[in-house]
């Protein structure tokens, strides 16, 4: 049964673009970054707002529902998470 993964990221609506967002959806601004998910997708999956955070769709929820669950599972900490990007490239 999938673990509906989607719902670890802040999406509030249903609105979609392929092409990086002009500007945030929510807040109005310009710092919209991708968001990559290992195994998901060798692009970004989901855009999100440098500035507030939000999280806006690339592909329609349904899709990257799927996306999002057919990634393998990493069981990482924050901390761990952190740690790593302290440390050198392997």
């Amino acid at each position: 049964m999938s673990k509906q993964r989607i719902k670890g990221f802040s999406i509030k609506g249903t609105k979609s673009s392929l092409e990086t967002p002009d500007n945030c959806y929510y807040c109005g601004s310009d710092d919209i970054v991708g968001v990559e998910i290992l195994g998901a997708l060798n692009e970004p999956l989901i855009w999100e707002c440098g500035h507030c955070g939000e999280h806006m769709l690339k592909y329609d929820r349904e899709k990257t529902k799927k996306l999002l669950d057919k990634a393998p599972e990493l069981d990482i900490t924050k901390e761990e998470w952190e740690l790593a990007w302290q440390g050198k490239p392997n």
